[in-house]
């Protein structure tokens, strides 16, 4: 929630003082982002990633890829113990 209102914070003096943001350029001008949805999904994934670093969950090295592929794995790990747990359920094998 306080992430959010941060945000909204941050788009309003954008929109307030007319300027454009150096994230705005950066979507805009590296044609990361098509149209508006896609502007807004690209920052929200950006606003997600700063959170992760700055609470810790992500943690920044030399070589990004690295932990941003650990941090895949991770996700990986957690969506096939929940598909493991479903698949195995006696409710599920039932069906």
């Amino acid at each position: 929630m306080a992430t959010q209102k941060g945000k909204e914070a941050a788009v309003e003096t954008v929109e307030t003082t007319g300027e454009v943001s150096l994230l705005d350029k950066i979507l805009t001008d590296g044609k990361m982002a098509r149209d508006d949805f896609q502007k807004e999904r690209a920052k929200d994934m950006i606003a997600e990633f700063v959170n992760q670093v700055m609470s810790g969950e992500l943690t920044m090295t030399k070589n990004m890829d690295v932990a941003i592929n650990a941090r895949i794995a991770e996700i990986d790990r957690l969506i096939s113990a929940q598909m493991n747990e479903i698949m195995h359920h006696e409710d599920f094998q039932k069906l």
